[in-house]
């Protein structure tokens, strides 16, 4: 790796020099820091300029670095013989096991482990199960269809609770602050809110019922108006009397 990252470095170099985002860009590709990239790229150059050719290997020789102190084996055997209640947080996992908070990061860094949520599901007795498959198949139609129905004449309903008041609060308070402890006898005394939800199809003859009610109000409309026009007569009418009044006493 660090001969083709000095070779793809040496390629783009223009007279022997690289700007900045040339060598941030190659690091990238090849996932080192720009630094080291930079380092290689120098080295290849002095050691080219001396030797005639350039030698950018690692000179750190034989094995190197701190030894492990675990076995992927043995840590991963570790693991499992862990029960699951106790494998919930870092710090549980790393107590149970003797590994390091920082070790069993880096194994869900590699991909080697990985969080997953368990829900619940409901434990249904046999009755239960008879009596939803029962509620399911007052549903179908009868022969010769024999499918599931439209269920337009059923009204479904759905609710949703909330509690007003949050069991668990985060605050923003000084070193020297206390808070004030909030006391609740039980989760029965929180006031809560129900928002129900009923939903259900117009049912047989609606449609005609609103396109009576629309031709009701075009017809209350045209009658309004029409009594409006008798109005405005009746006013004009009015008018010209008064006028006609009026020359009459001056003259």
């Amino acid at each position: 790796m660090r001969v083709s990252l000095y070779q793809d470095l040496l390629e783009k170099s223009v007279n022997g020099q690289l700007s900045r985002d040339i060598v941030r860009s190659v690091c990238t590709t090849y996932g080192v820091h720009h630094s080291t990239g930079w380092r290689i790229f120098q080295r290849g150059k002095a050691t080219k300029t001396s030797g005639g050719i350039a030698d950018v290997t690692a000179r750190l020789k034989g094995n190197t670095g701190r030894p492990t102190k675990f076995a992927p084996e043995d840590i991963e055997q570790r693991i499992k013989n862990v029960p699951l209640h106790k494998r919930q947080t870092y710090r549980s996992l790393a107590a149970a096991t003797g590994l390091s908070v920082y070790l069993l990061w880096t194994f869900v860094k590699r991909k080697w482990m990985t969080r997953r949520s368990s829900w619940t599901r409901p434990c249904l007795k046999p009755k239960q199960k008879e009596a939803r498959r029962d509620f399911c198949l007052q549903f179908r139609t009868q022969p010769p269809n024999d499918v599931i129905g439209d269920m337009q004449d059923v009204v479904h309903l759905d609710e949703k609770w909330f509690y007003m008041t949050k069991l668990r609060r985060r605050f923003l308070v000084w070193h020297d602050e206390k808070i004030i402890p909030r006391h609740l006898q039980s989760k029965s005394h929180i006031t809560k809110v129900m928002f129900l939800v009923a939903v259900a199809r117009p049912r047989q003859g609606k449609e005609t019922q609103e396109d009576e009610l629309v031709l009701d109000m075009m017809n209350l409309r045209l009658e309004e108006e029409e009594r409006l026009e008798e109005v405005a007569v009746l006013l004009s009418n009015l008018t010209v009397i008064s006028d006609l009044s009026s020359e009459d006493e001056f003259n």
